[in-house]
């Protein structure tokens, strides 16, 4: 039988030549689809206004504040210096770099401007020689005119003035605002960075120096070598400082540790007072309490009677003879206002005092239980560092205890044991007279250790009711209510104040 395969045969060469063929066409038009696609995408980006006009805008403010951003670089001797005769010819060596920024002062006569440059402290201390220089690159020596620790603020002033200061905004940014940090990092000179403010009123503790902090959070690129330099919004205008990173080396200026997307600026407001008064009177001299205080949590606020919201600044000791002391302040008064503007916390009440010259008459309003008093303190002069390093250590009365007594319940908190004070050691020559419990053995690194509960501690209220013996002490504890944190009112020898210092802790007792 003869049959005919001519249309099998040639369906089958039909489907192999599709399978040979097929995908390579199949990815060629494929190809064609998405470069078609990104042809217009791309076209669409050309055309875009929107992104244009956003481009443009960016390169407008680098090109509007460059003129005022300068180079910082700061020479101190030479590391290789020693005796003899040649010494005093080797030249200065270079010690750092940092940023800077023209800052126009108007002065209080509103005459003209006066055009300084302004950086951080950290950035020209004990700096021999100060060298500035300009994008254009004018270079210039500078000289200090003012220098604040607490603030990290430096003004410096250099010869000739054909400068471009800079705008200046004073009102407080926003968290999301665009923001360009300007400077020099790493040494690549006039570089800037573009992001966001991340958050506002940092407070980094840098040094536990007890600085004033205020710190503006971005997480546009700053790196060492920025510090000093400018944090500007979208208008050009400087709303910040650059002066810390949080980096794998910690957090803080000059801690030789790169950006970790996490930058801070000193505000613009607090740069321009500090800088008001550099200028025109050569320092910062501030406001003075004389107080320890403590922020009033919500546990602290139940301990002394109050609302859990309740907010204020306690205050745990008055200085003997300082402002607060002399206007009869007392340990335990909440601050609620400062010449009647609300203090929430620890740092508003330190801007707060600090904001008013020494001699300045504040009125400073307390809570003291159900009373509410307003009192009128002159302030002193907040004392430099110089002052307090210089304060000689004075060793406090050695108070002989009677026989020890031990409790379980402050055993379990550390205090393994207290005792009454011997009579003739209730007061000296020195210091007042004192009587309560005195604690003589604290567990190293216990709960009470923790709490400032320390050995020759002595004990004088509870739950701010007075205790003078152990007796009393125990009866307090033994009838009060064990659902509640107990209130121990302590006082503490402060050997740099040379008196005792009253101290507060909560501790979980019990029943």
């Amino acid at each position: 039988m003869i049959r005919w395969y001519g249309p099998s045969l040639l369906l089958l060469l039909t489907v192999a030549t599709v399978m040979l063929i097929g995908p390579g066409l199949a990815r060629k038009v494929a190809w064609n689809h998405g470069e078609a696609k990104i042809t217009q995408v791309r076209q669409d980006l050309v055309e875009s206004p929107t992104l244009s006009t956003l481009s443009e805008a960016f390169s407008k403010v680098s090109e509007v504040v460059e003129p005022s951003v300068v180079h910082v670089q700061t020479l101190g001797p030479s590391a290789r210096r020693g005796g003899g005769f040649f010494s005093r010819f080797d030249p200065l060596e270079p010690m750092g770099n940092g940023s800077g920024w023209v800052y126009a002062h108007t002065p209080s006569d509103e005459s003209d401007p006066q055009n300084y440059i302004l950086t951080n402290h950290h950035v020209v201390d004990g700096a021999s020689r100060i060298r500035i220089r300009f994008a254009d690159g004018g270079e210039y020596t500078a000289a200090v005119v003012g220098s604040d620790a607490l603030t990290d603020v430096a003004v410096l002033s250099v010869p000739g003035g054909f400068l471009h200061p800079a705008a200046v905004r004073l009102e407080p940014v926003r968290k999301g605002e665009i923001v360009f940090a300007f400077g020099s990092p790493l040494r690549f000179d006039f570089s800037v960075s573009q992001g966001i403010v991340s958050a506002s009123g940092r407070r980094l503790d840098i040094s536990n120096s007890g600085k004033y902090e205020d710190f503006i959070q971005t997480d546009a690129a700053i790196n060492p070598g920025n510090s000093g330099g400018p944090l500007t919004d979208i208008y050009g205008r400087v709303v910040g400082m650059n002066t810390a990173i949080a980096s794998t080396r910690g957090r803080g200026p000059g801690n030789g540790g790169g950006f970790m997307g996490l930058g801070f600026a000193i505000p613009a407001e607090m740069v321009a007072d500090v800088a008001t008064r550099l200028i025109e009177d050569g320092s910062v001299r501030r406001g003075y309490l004389g107080v320890t205080i403590r922020g009033l949590t919500p546990d602290w606020a139940e301990a002394f009677g109050y609302d859990a919201d309740t907010q204020g600044v306690l205050i745990e000791h008055p200085i003997g003879g300082g402002p607060a002391d002399r206007a009869g302040l007392r340990p335990g008064d909440v601050v609620t206002a400062v010449a009647g503007e609300p203090v929430a916390d620890v740092d508003a009440l330190r801007f707060a005092v600090a904001s008013y010259p020494p001699g300045e008459t504040i009125d400073v309003t307390v809570r003291r239980g159900d009373t509410e008093l307003d009192v009128d303190v002159a302030l002193d002069e907040l004392p430099g560092r110089e002052a307090t390093a210089g304060r000689r250590a004075v060793p406090g009365p050695r108070l002989p205890p009677g026989p020890s007594f031990r409790d379980d319940r402050l055993r379990a908190l550390g205090i393994e044991a207290i005792a009454d004070i011997m009579p003739r050691s209730a007061g000296s020559a020195r210091v007042r007279p004192v009587t309560g419990v005195l604690v003589t053995d604290v567990r190293f690194g216990s709960v009470a250790a923790t709490r400032r509960v320390l050995p020759q501690s002595l004990i004088v209220e509870a739950d701010g009711q007075p205790v003078d013996d152990v007796a009393a002490l125990l009866d307090r504890m033994n009838r009060r209510d064990a659902d509640r944190p107990l209130r121990l009112t302590l006082l503490n020898w402060d050997p740099s104040l040379g008196e005792f210092v009253t101290r507060f802790a909560l501790l979980d007792v019990g029943g």
